[in-house]
């Protein structure tokens, strides 16, 4: 959901639930993530289910989407924390990072997620899901959701958002 810079211990002081790492990239999950499942379009129990394994994963994809990009431009250390609705990924704040990589690594977390929902959306219109399970074109489409749809909605030009941060480093640009 965002892009910060360590200037607190912001996420870091919730109380984590689960921890594991990306590719060296600490990822801490908060009880309140669960959250996510009341959001969830179905209230079959398998549904739900399906819905909060395909938010983890879409949310866990576009913060490691920022934080591989965080780290490419030398940010270290970079962490990502899910909680609620969403995610941050946290790093140090240096000069490294212009404006121009600022807006980047802000774009990267929607950019990944719209490129993996995409791809599954190519799926669905070759017809891929058409004799599959109703579970399976559940998880089909509601990762198509949660990619492209809230991909796009984070670059709304609103702070927490991505699209706020992308603005500021914009208007930093010009």
């Amino acid at each position: 959901m965002s892009v910060g810079t360590r200037e607190d211990d912001g996420p870091a002081t919730l109380t984590i639930v689960l921890r594991f790492a990306l590719a060296g990239i600490p990822v801490g999950v908060h009880a309140s993530f669960l959250i996510i499942a009341v959001v969830s379009p179905s209230s079959r129990f398998e549904d739900l289910a399906v819905w909060v394994v395909i938010a983890f994963l879409a949310v866990v994809a576009h913060e490691a989407g920022h934080a591989f990009v965080a780290r490419h431009y030398g940010a270290e250390p970079v962490a990502i924390t899910l909680f609620a609705l969403g995610g941050v990924t946290t790093f140090p704040a240096t000069a490294a990072l212009t404006p121009k990589r600022r807006l980047v690594i802000a774009a990267a977390g929607s950019l990944v997620g719209i490129v993996l929902g995409g791809m599954v959306w190519l799926l669905w219109n070759a017809g891929v899901f058409d004799d599959v399970s109703s579970s399976v074109r559940f998880a089909a489409f509601g990762f198509m959701w949660a990619t492209i749809g809230w991909g796009l909605l984070n670059w709304i030009p609103i702070r927490p958002l991505d699209g706020g941060a992308m603005l500021t480093s914009f208007l930093e640009i010009v």
